[in-house]
């Protein structure tokens, strides 16, 4: 019984609170108002009522970054900015975006033979002469034919691939091809800022150059002819045939032994700037390869450019320099000490070979010779 006489009051309480509520939203708002006048601007983050004109507002401001920017150009903007010394910092909103790092442009790409390819059809493919083509790779024998598989190597543009030998400068690259310091200096190929900077093993690119093997000789202005006789005097005889490189030395003098015995099956120039002789070794597999004099060991591992594959340097007490190239296997290490008839390595087909053989080259500065002329 008294819980029923209770519901009543607490009814009456429930409706009387509502009631207030009613007349809260209805009248009370009137006369206390919440809302923000209309000539109160709202500035940044400022309370209603309590900010101050915009104009008169601190608002965190940069001369780099005058405008409103997306995220991605403000993280740029902000590393300009961090980049630019104080006296500077004043810059354009163009300015502001980070300009693009310089690219650079590798010195070879390997390019694999398909069916249908000639070498004139690849030099054109990518803007090259196809003497450059030939030039850069010397174990091409016929440009007419390349064997499907075949990898060539392509040169950024007209120029010659030169790895850095022990005791290279860059000038005397420069000098051995045919071309300036400056052209090689200046090459966007080329990382080189200064020429004190190129050591042994370095693929220097040389725009232009022309091999020494491949240039045309001096050719002596012959005297006038002599006013014709009555009588005609005799034909004089022939003239001896020009050499093709430098006389060769006396047998003394230069002492080397031939590295492997076999027919020679590409001889030096062969009118594509092969820079060696190939010494045949068909049927022979696994025979070893000499040093074709006493010295030192001055490179002994594969190259990535120009298809010597696996090759041996061995330099002389005088500076000149054996190289033996396409081996299967290599007998000694950088360093090595090794004397005449010393086997180096094994005579094998890796790199850009065709068939089993030996390249064998002689350098003098830098600079292939004939090594028929240095051999007995």
């Amino acid at each position: 019984m008294a819980r029923d006489r209770r519901r009543p009051l607490l009814h009456a309480i429930i409706l009387a609170i509502i009631a207030f509520g009613v007349f809260s939203s209805v009248f009370v708002s009137k006369t206390f108002p919440f809302q923000l006048s209309e000539n109160v601007s709202i500035s940044g983050l400022s309370l209603p009522s309590l900010g101050g004109p915009a104009s008169q507002e601190a608002v965190l401001t940069s001369g780099a970054l005058p405008d409103t920017v997306g995220r991605a150009d403000m993280e740029r903007a902000l590393r300009a900015l961090a980049q630019t010394p104080l006296a500077q910092q004043q810059v354009t909103p163009e300015a502001a975006v980070a300009a693009p790092a310089p690219t650079f442009v590798e010195p070879y790409i390997r390019y694999q033979v398909v069916s249908g390819d000639t070498a004139s059809g690849v030099a054109a493919k990518f803007g090259i002469t196809l003497q450059y083509l030939l030039w850069n790779n010397p174990e091409l024998r016929d440009s007419d034919f390349l064997e499907v598989g075949y990898t060539l190597f392509v040169p950024a543009g007209n120029g010659i691939l030169h790895y850095v030998a022990l005791g290279e400068t860059l000038s005397g690259i420069a000098d051995a091809y045919g071309v300036t310091l400056e052209s090689i200096l200046g090459s966007q190929v080329n990382r080189i800022s200064s020429a004190d900077q190129v050591k042994e093993g370095q693929l220097v690119f040389v725009p232009e150059g022309i091999p020494p093997a491949s240039r045309a000789p001096e050719v002596t202005p012959e005297p006038p002819e002599a006013p014709a006789l009555a009588v005609a005097a005799p034909a004089p005889p022939p003239p001896a045939p020009a050499e093709e490189d430098d006389p060769p030395p006396s047998e003394s003098s230069s002492g080397l032994i031939w590295p492997f015995s076999g027919n020679i099956s590409s001889y030096f120039g062969d009118g594509r700037n092969h820079a060696g002789i190939d010494i045949d070794g068909y049927g022979r597999e696994g025979a070893g390869v000499v040093a074709a004099h006493s010295g030192t060991v001055v490179f002994a591992g594969g190259d990535s450019c120009c298809g010597y594959g696996l090759y041996v340097d061995v330099r002389a007490s005088d500076g000149l320099v054996t190289r033996y190239a396409h081996l299967a296997r290599i007998s000694v290490s950088l360093g090595q000490s090794v004397s005449q008839g010393q086997t180096v390595g094994i005579i094998g087909s890796t790199g850009n070979a065709q068939g089993t053989h030996l390249h064998f080259e002689v350098r003098i500065g830098g600079v292939p010779r004939n090594p028929l002329n240095y051999l007995p």
